[in-house]
């Protein structure tokens, strides 16, 4: 059952609905592949669809409260940070604590079964790092060089 909620929950409950996209296929086999949200809520659903086996993630979060707290500008205090956060959980109504790539990545049997294989070199708080180092099995890190200055590049510049 997908869930209809008003709110992006980082992974919370949208891994529940890939999962429920994937029970449409056919397929005994399936790759998933993300960029950045897509490649959290892609680690985050793989441990609970069993046909998933390996996961393209280009630039994921480890986890919802880490990604915040190492984007937040730097005139932000901790508290309001924090309030964020908790604001964001109660109007999303899901947990922010449990939003983590990362913790999925360790914390399921099955945890073999990721493989990130994309992140920016400029990942300023070593996210897909981390989310490699908690998996267990076959895996493979590819730092693409320049990913995050073409990343920036992108679009009309202003003024221009």
């Amino acid at each position: 059952m997908a869930s209809r909620e008003e709110y992006c929950t980082y992974g919370f409950f949208e891994k529940r609905d890939l999962v429920a996209a994937l029970g449409t296929l056919e397929h005994r086999r399936v790759v998933l592949f993300g960029s950045s949200l897509g490649a959290a809520v892609a680690l985050q659903a793989a441990p609970l669809e069993p046909r998933v086996c390996g996961v393209i993630a280009e630039a994921p979060f480890a986890s919802l409260e880490s990604i915040v707290r190492d984007r937040a500008p730097w005139f932000a205090t901790k508290s309001e940070v924090g309030g964020a956060l908790r604001l964001a959980g109660e109007r999303g109504r899901f947990r922010v604590d449990e939003v983590s790539p990362e913790a999925a990545a360790r914390g399921h049997p099955r945890a073999r079964a990721p493989d990130p294989r994309c992140g920016r070199p400029r990942d300023r708080a070593g996210h897909s790092r981390r989310i490699e180092a908690a998996l267990a099995g076959p895996k493979q890190l590819l730092l693409v060089p320049g990913a995050a200055t073409a990343a920036r590049s992108r679009g009309p510049r202003p003024g221009g």
